[in-house]
């Protein structure tokens, strides 16, 4: 009969837990939570369709700046690489007689929202830059504002 103490104890233990845990109110209080040490970085959601057909290849910086030109109302290349951690310049020459932007959705996936990167107004004969630091891993999709049906592109970092 010496396990009668032992249980009694244990069952008291746990009645004394299970007390600290319910709250007057009904909902269940946590009692331990692992901080997450390492967070990761958000991720872009799923991303716009863009509106030209891509190149058939990625194309890298070189000194850290993608030159980009946009002519015959595209973007070209328009298929762009950034590696995670680095700071890219995207450099934008307009050829064209019309002004164009450079729109990049944001983390969220849409256009027109709070974290979209922006170029306003890209004049003819102008030349305009917009860079990227810190961007999270994944694909961004790029559009022109004026030309959305027929200018857009992708950004991958990683």
């Amino acid at each position: 009969m010496r396990l009668a103490p032992a249980l009694l104890l244990l069952l008291a233990a746990a009645l004394f837990v299970a007390a600290c845990v319910n709250d007057d109110d009904g909902s269940d209080a946590v009692v331990s939570e692992t901080p997450n040490l390492f967070p990761s970085q958000p991720v872009p959601q799923e991303q716009p369709d863009p509106a030209q057909a891509l190149d058939a290849t990625l194309t890298e910086p070189v000194d850290g700046v993608i030159e980009v030109t946009l002519q015959d109302i595209l973007f070209s290349p328009n298929n762009l690489h950034v590696p995670l951690g680095e700071a890219v310049t995207i450099r934008l020459t307009n050829n064209d007689p019309a002004t164009h932007t450079m729109r990049v959705a944001g983390i969220d996936g849409r256009y027109d929202t709070e974290d979209d990167a922006l170029v306003p107004e890209i004049a003819p004969g102008t030349v305009e830059e917009l860079t990227l630091d810190g961007a999270a891993a994944g694909t961004l999709t790029f559009r022109c504002d004026l030309h959305p049906g027929t200018m857009g592109g992708v950004i991958v970092v990683d």
